[in-house]
């Protein structure tokens, strides 16, 4: 799942196995995120992020469609190391 974090100014890339959760940002947002996000993958199961950089202003808009392919999203997908033996 893909999702702004306004606060901290950032497209986040959320995955969740196993009820374990983990984010990780993918994309800088310069202004502020406008009405469209959305996330589809590739041909090779890499997430790929379409959203807006908006400025918010009713005159004078400056946008942007950013398109966001991540390429290192194994990292949160991954196999997950087992644990220690006790």
């Amino acid at each position: 799942m893909a999702l702004p974090d306004v606060a901290a100014h950032q497209i986040m890339l959320a995955t969740c196995s196993d009820g374990r959760c983990e984010s990780a940002a993918v994309g800088r947002i310069r202004y502020g995120p406008g009405a469209g996000l959305a996330m589809t993958l590739d041909g090779q199961g890499r997430p790929v992020i379409a959203w807006t950089d908006d400025n918010g202003l009713r005159y004078g808009s400056e946008w942007a469609l950013k398109i966001t392919t991540v390429l290192n999203a194994g990292n949160l997908t991954g196999p997950r190391p087992e644990p220690p033996a006790r």
